[in-house]
């Protein structure tokens, strides 16, 4: 309402007519501030006369929504745009023509980066709090044939990736860049862990599985005090347990290892074994004693290591303990299907 009445009838059908007339009064009218100088919102820095470039954009948005106008910052560049009725302008016409074509790249992953977890990037650029680095609102980047496309204008950024370890831990590598004019192409590196970095030691409950006679089993006693691999698949055969069968065939064909024995065991209990899943376990290199997992039991077993219970297939590489009364201990869980996720259960449970 302040910003509302701060503009008479003519000045608002003028700034909704040609919102660059705003933004022009708005550099006539708010000289730059100094670095340190606070941000107390749009209806102050109007009244006062005064504030940075980012907040200056940031009051522009404010009072075009105010206005009815409607206007945003742009998620690449964080600069103001008004909407001209068919796609979001630049206010500041000369960025637009100063924006650089970069192409992303991944090299060495198979699957698609998410911005915001696997990696972000930030634009050097002058804050409330003096030059430091802001991040890029860039949603979700859009992946086609292992590379992405964005606009970026010229200046100097930093590009942060990170590898999420399933014993919570993160590696992190930082890269600061130049980008100007002329197209760029960025890679995206992680970094690597070694394969202790990816071992959990998650103490583990006696849970039980369900045997061909319908007893309980506790875990310990079905690995009868060696290492393997956990396998909770879907019983009605949905396709991410399939794909776990399937890739559990490739790893069994490839490296067999009888040291390792995979359990398999199918929830809920108590349904019929599916056509598909009966077709894939008959493909598996040699046969394998098929168990039978309660949906509290599966449950339970993915939460105590910190996967999601609502998905399937549920993969637990189990240990013996290190104490009599610790019998158990998880290495490494995943649910859902992630591709290679097989193997790499299969491959830790070696170390």
């Amino acid at each position: 309402r302040v910003l509302q009445q701060r503009f008479d009838a003519d000045r608002t059908a003028l700034f909704r007519s040609d919102p660059r007339t705003l933004w022009q009064e708005m550099l006539r009218d708010v000289r730059d501030a100094e670095d340190d100088e606070p941000y107390t919102g749009t209806a102050a820095l109007l009244s006062r006369g005064y504030g940075d470039g980012p907040h200056r954009g940031i009051a522009f948005v404010t009072v075009c929504r105010c206005l009815g106008i409607p206007a945003r910052l742009n998620p690449e560049t964080r600069s103001p745009q008004y909407f001209d009725g068919a796609r979001f302008v630049d206010v500041q016409a000369r960025e637009s023509d100063r924006l650089v074509a970069c192409t992303l790249t991944a090299p060495g992953r198979d699957d698609t980066p998410r911005y915001g977890v696997d990696w972000t990037i930030g634009r050097l650029q002058r804050t409330p709090y003096g030059m430091d680095f802001s991040t890029i609102d860039l949603g979700d980047v859009p992946w086609t044939d292992g590379a992405a496309h964005i606009r970026l204008e010229p200046g100097t950024y930093r590009v942060i990736t990170t590898t999420r370890l399933p014993n919570g831990s993160q590696l992190a590598a930082s890269r600061t860049l130049r980008v100007a004019d002329g197209d760029r192409t960025i890679a995206l590196d992680w970094r690597r862990p070694a394969q202790s970095d990816l071992l959990a030691h998650l103490p583990l409950e006696d849970l039980p599985l369900i045997a061909d006679d319908g007893t309980d089993t506790p875990l310990s006693e079905v690995l009868h005090g060696r290492r393997g691999v956990v396998f909770i698949l879907d019983a009605h055969g949905s396709e991410p347990s399939i794909h776990v069968l399937d890739e559990l065939r490739e790893s069994l064909a490839e490296r067999p290892d009888p040291d390792a024995e995979p359990i398999i065991a199918l929830c809920p209990h108590d349904a019929p074994v599916s056509a598909p899943i009966a077709a894939m376990l008959a493909r598996l290199p040699r046969r394998f004693r098929l168990w039978r997992c309660a949906e509290p039991t599966a449950d339970r077993l993915a939460r105590i290591t910190f996967v999601d219970p609502d998905k399937s297939p549920v993969i637990v590489a189990i240990r013996p303990g290190r104490a009599q009364d610790d019998p158990l201990t998880g290495i490494y869980a995943c649910s859902g299907y992630n591709v290679g996720s097989v193997e790499l259960a299969l491959r830790l449970n070696r170390v």
